[in-house]
């Protein structure tokens, strides 16, 4: 699915006037009669969107040949135009770091022009190659602008599938909620064309239900890709067709109707065996394996299973044969171009040869002039060079002396610099990173909102309230973010109370538990402290009970259904050890250490897809430090986590009221 979305929106930025009446043959001969260099650049590009539609391998000479033409005459418009092309043709020959220098050449092209269309289409397209390559956050931060753009603009035509490359983005994010926001903004924006029910629409009614199979929101998904089937009948497609086929049998096998699964997948394979699409077939094997294993049947699933696997390796060497068949092409015509650009090398040098010689020699000889000149006044200056340095030293005594105060004084600056400048860094990647959490929502609220009041008539009833959910979520939760955000802040900035008091911190679990046990019993988790009944700290009561339901909060998210979560404590020596632990998910190794870095702030949803603000650990951490405390955790990814916190033990005479 994502290929095909993909595949439109390249097709509808990148070949926005591909030619139509005229076959390659003609093409190539009306360029060999042209002279005038502007006409040959415009058939040159007819040439390369004819063959970038069919064999790219075949546009690289010409498009290379006019680049080449572009950057001899030097004109903007030219130069923009022919690294457009030749960046289309490296992207469709695998080659999506020179795809992406290409494009984003075009890019300062446009800018510089102040040209915001081209931009915004530029900024796609780069977008698009990050997303070929699995970047999906580079991607984001390429579609989200050209969205921007093409907003201001109304750039309605290529409007809709830029949101839907943003959902796509975000879907490789497992960021479901985001995704399906995009999707019917994406739906919206098509409306906007009035056009008749197509392939394009049926694509976006496939990514909906694909997103919906995933979270197991299994109704609204057989809705939806019914609704995409329907649309690529109309269109022919049959290829689209069995691969919608394969999702709607997944969401049958996850309601255990076994029959229905079984009939879709049979639909499927004979759309499979029609149109030849035998890509499909490692996904039909793996979904007939899951079917088989749901009834029980484990040899006959581990049958179908190895002829997934069969398949895929069956299909990646193929796909490895087709690499290196076109690698050795491009390989035999950029060797082709350049033994003629060496031949072409050759008469010049011939030309120059003895322009070269005749320098070179009147280049010597104005050199053993002015060495000897050099010679006879570098001698003065050694003279005069030998008085001054006797009076250097003399002076140089005084300024050892003083050279050592001010080492002493630079030392100190150079200290504090540094510690200033990282500070500074801190912040900077820190608002950067809360520029962006929040833009995202505002983006996204706002979207929808303007959305319903222009065009609200277009949308049934269903979707009216799938687009209400999905702005109450983003609302909430940008509502939360703003929240933690105002609580952090004041204690950055010194101005939460710190009462110092003798707190039983038995009793202090038993209060959080007690406030967070409903959100838990929904989960199926039980919550529960081991015995602390003579254990008391002298500690700010409201930041403590933060931490401790900041903590657990967290445990609830990232823990399973009937999983469990328990508080302990002990002393050792002049420390007390809380500790929060639960048999959930746990923490993979490369996140532990972002957990508690204000400059790169980590939120990941929860076991039943649960959002977060990633303040609530930044606020932890404050408020654990404000007390002379550490704050850590450990985990095993897959086995659940432990977070743990000390604060100093209890002692008679620690009293204090002061504001942070």
């Amino acid at each position: 699915m994502t290929k095909l979305i993909l595949f439109i929106s390249f097709f509808l930025l990148l070949f926005p006037q591909t030619s139509s009446g005229q076959n390659a043959d003609s093409l190539i001969q009306s360029l060999n009669k042209e002279t005038i260099d502007t006409n040959r650049i415009k058939t040159y590009v007819k040439i390369v969107k004819f063959y970038n539609s069919t064999e790219p391998i075949k546009a690289l000479p010409y498009a290379i040949s006019l680049t080449e033409l572009a950057e001899k005459l030097n004109i903007e418009k030219f130069l923009a135009l022919s690294y457009n092309q030749l960046g289309i043709t490296c992207f469709f020959l695998g080659n999506t770091n020179q795809s992406a220098e290409l494009f984003l050449k075009v890019l300062k092209i446009n800018e510089k022009n102040s040209d915001s269309l081209g931009i915004s289409r530029s900024l796609n397209n780069i977008g698009l190659v990050y997303h070929d390559d699995k970047a999906y956050t580079k991607s984001l931060e390429y579609f989200n602008r050209s969205l921007e753009i093409k907003l201001k603009l109304k750039d309605y035509p290529t409007l809709w599938t830029t949101y839907m490359n943003i959902g796509l983005s975000y879907s490789s994010l497992n960021e479901y909620d985001k995704a399906l926001n995009n999707y019917f903004l994406g739906l919206g924006a098509w409306k906007l064309l009035k056009e008749e029910k197509n392939e394009s629409y049926a694509s976006i009614m496939s990514e909906i239900g694909v997103v919906y199979q995933m979270t197991d929101s299994l109704d609204k998904a057989e809705k939806y890709l019914n609704e995409a089937i329907t649309y690529y009948e109309k269109s022919k497609s049959s290829y689209r067709v069995a691969n919608t086929l394969l999702h709607l049998a997944i969401v049958n096998r996850k309601r255990n109707n076994m029959a229905v699964a079984q009939n879709y997948l049979d639909k499927s394979l004979k759309l499979i065996k029609e149109t030849g699409a035998f890509s499909i077939l490692p996904d039909y094997y793996l979904e007939l394996s899951n079917i088989e294993e749901s009834k029980g049947n484990v040899k006959k699933s581990f049958d179908y299973f190895k002829k997934q696997q069969v398949l895929k390796d069956s299909l990646s060497k193929e796909q490895n044969l087709n690499d290196m068949n076109r690698m050795q092409e491009m390989y035999n015509i950029e060797k082709k171009n350049a033994e003629t650009a060496v031949l072409k090398k050759e008469v010049e040098l011939g030309e120059e040869k003895l322009l070269r010689t005749r320098i070179v020699t009147y280049g010597v000889i104005s050199l053993l002039i002015i060495v000897v000149v050099f010679s006879f006044y570098l001698l003065k200056v050694i003279n005069r060079w030998k008085e001054a340095n006797e009076k250097l030293k003399e002076q140089q005594i005084l300024i050892n002396s003083t050279n050592e105060e001010l080492k002493k004084q630079r030392d100190e600056l150079e200290i504090l610099a540094n510690e200033l400048k990282r500070l500074n860094s801190d912040k900077d990647r820190f608002m950067s990173i809360l520029s962006h959490d929040l833009k995202s929502p505002f983006s996204t609220i706002l979207g929808l909102s303007e959305m319903l009041t222009e065009n609200i008539r277009a949308f049934s009833v269903t979707e009216l309230e799938d687009i209400a959910i999905n702005l109450s979520k983003t609302a909430h939760n940008t509502y939360k973010l703003l929240e933690d955000l105002l609580l952090w802040t004041r204690a950055q900035s010194g101005k939460i109370p710190f009462k110092l008091q003798k707190l039983s911190l038995s009793e202090i679990c038993r209060l959080t538990l007690e406030i967070l046990n409903p959100g838990a019993r929904a989960k199926g988790i039980t919550l529960s402290y081991k015995p602390m009944d003579k254990i008391y700290v002298f500690a700010d009561e409201d930041m403590i009970r933060t931490v401790l339901r900041n903590l657990v909060s967290n445990a609830i998210k990232f823990t399973d259904k009937n999983g469990s979560i328990i508080i302990g404590a002990e002393e050792t020596g002049s420390e007390l050890i809380v500790s929060v632990s639960d048999n959930g998910v746990g923490i993979s190794p490369e996140n532990l250490p972002k957990l508690f870095n204000n400059s790169e702030i980590l939120t990941t949803p929860g076991t039943f897809h649960e959002t977060g603000t990633g303040f609530g650990l930044l606020l932890c951490k404050e408020f654990v430090e404000k007390h002379g405390g550490r704050i850590w955790a450990e985990s095993e990814h897959g086995r659940g986590s432990k977070f743990i916190f000390s604060l100093p033990s209890f002692t008679e005479n620690t009293n204090g009221n002061i504001l942070l």
